[in-house]
């Protein structure tokens, strides 16, 4: 499923190094529900903000709760999935509307967040809208953030190599040992790396991402 947002997030500080993280901290009393601005997980009552890079709508963060899927999330919200998880975020559209200054944003369906930076901020991943897993079942590489055209040619080339699955989605979660995320920009990619592969351990993966200059991201 496509979706042209950005974002990225870490799980604390024991998830996904990136360049934006997600605070989970006890709660208070005065706090907002999902789909409202945060700065700090004490707002939320939740107890989770998904912090955010520079954006257009200038909000530090959005109040959220983290899942796998829509089932975890309530009747008006999603699970959208980024390249290191997934985060529950208000729908939009069709007479629903969005809170607290947040803008409707992609499609199928269109869901509460913010729009890039037009100052030149960036984030470091947009959503996963495909993955191809090699013959071996060795490695699985996800795509995030390109044009229509680059997820075409994408899927094109995966569907092409014999034995190679491709989805529209993330890559498989069982046996995975960790990855390597390609730059910090819009259709950046993870390749990621199971345990029947050459790289089994988690240092096998982080020493191959240090050799190639890439940043090496931990299992969701």
């Amino acid at each position: 499923m496509k979706r042209p947002m950005w974002l990225i997030s870490t799980f604390a500080a024991v998830f996904v190094t990136a360049c934006v993280q997600i605070e989970t901290k006890t709660l208070s009393d005065d706090r907002v529900p999902n789909g409202y601005a945060c700065t700090s997980s004490f707002a939320c009552e939740s107890g989770q903000c998904l912090l955010l890079e520079g954006n257009a709508q200038r909000k530090a963060g959005i109040c959220t709760t983290t899942c796998r899927t829509d089932a975890q999330c309530v009747s008006d919200e999603r699970c959208y999935i980024s390249t290191s998880g997934g985060f529950c975020l208000k729908t939009c559209g069709q007479g629903a509307t969005c809170a607290d200054g947040f803008v409707c944003t992609g499609h199928e369906p269109s869901l509460c967040f913010v729009e890039p930076s037009h100052d030149g901020g960036t984030s470091c991943a947009s959503a996963v809208y495909g993955s191809c897993q090699n013959a071996a079942r060795t490695e699985c590489v996800e795509k995030a953030g390109a044009s229509d055209a680059d997820r075409t040619r994408d899927e094109t080339a995966c569907r092409a190599t014999s034995g190679s699955i491709w989805s529209d989605g993330p890559c498989p979660l069982l046996d995975l040992v960790a990855g390597c995320r390609q730059g910090c920009s819009p259709g950046n990619q993870v390749t990621w790396y199971y345990k029947s592969g050459p790289y089994a351990s988690v240092g096998d993966v982080e020493a191959l991402c240090r050799a190639a200059g890439l940043t090496a991201v931990s299992a969701p």
